[in-house]
C-alpha cells in the first residue's frame, strides 16, 4: 500500500513536479502563458496555503487555495499534478475528497478554471461535486469555470 503524505509545499518540491507533470497540464499551464516551474512557484506564492502530496515520498501533486474576500465566503482553488498520480487513481480520488471536504470547512465556495479541452480533469472534477462552467476564452486557451459549494 502506498504511503500518502500531505506537506507544506515547497519550491524543492515545485522544482520535482515540474520536472514530471502531467503533460494535460504542462498544456494548461502554456495557455496561461507558464513554464511548468513559474506557474508552480506563483501559485505557492499567491496562495494562503499550499501542499505537497507525497506518494512513498514521490511528489505527485501540490494545491492550494487563497480566500478572496474578508467575509471568508469565496475562494480559489488550485491543483497540478504529476505523473504519479496516474499511478494510484484510487488512493488520488481519496485523498482528494479529504482535502475538498477540508476546503469546505474553511470557505463554503470555491472556484477556479480548467482547461476545456481537458476532460480527464473535468470529468474528475464532477465526480468530486464540482460543477462545471461553460467554455470562455481565457489567454490562449478556451477555459470552464468550476465551482464547488459547501452543502
Amino acid at each position: 500500500m502506498v504511503e500518502i503524505k500531505f506537506v507544506p509545499a515547497t519550491e524543492a518540491h515545485a522544482r520535482a513536479l515540474a520536472n514530471d507533470m502531467r503533460p494535460e497540464e504542462v498544456r494548461e499551464l502554456a495557455l496561461m502563458r507558464f513554464k511548468p516551474l513559474d506557474g508552480l512557484l506563483e501559485s505557492i506564492a499567491n496562495a494562503d496555503f499550499a501542499f505537497a502530496v507525497l506518494f512513498d515520498g514521490e511528489v505527485g501533486y501540490i494545491f492550494g487555495g487563497t480566500i478572496l474576500n474578508a467575509m471568508g465566503s469565496v475562494g480559489l482553488i488550485w491543483g497540478l499534478g504529476g505523473n504519479v498520480c496516474n499511478r494510484y487513481p484510487v488512493s488520488f480520488y481519496k485523498l482528494s475528497r479529504k482535502a475538498i471536504g477540508i476546503f469546505l470547512d474553511l470557505c463554503p465556495h470555491w472556484y477556479n478554471y480548467c482547461d476545456a479541452e481537458y476532460v480527464k480533469s473535468l470529468n474528475w472534477l464532477r465526480r468530486l461535486g464540482f460543477e462545471i462552467g461553460e467554455p470562455q476564452r481565457i489567454a490562449d486557451g478556451f477555459f470552464r469555470r468550476i465551482d464547488i459549494y459547501r452543502r
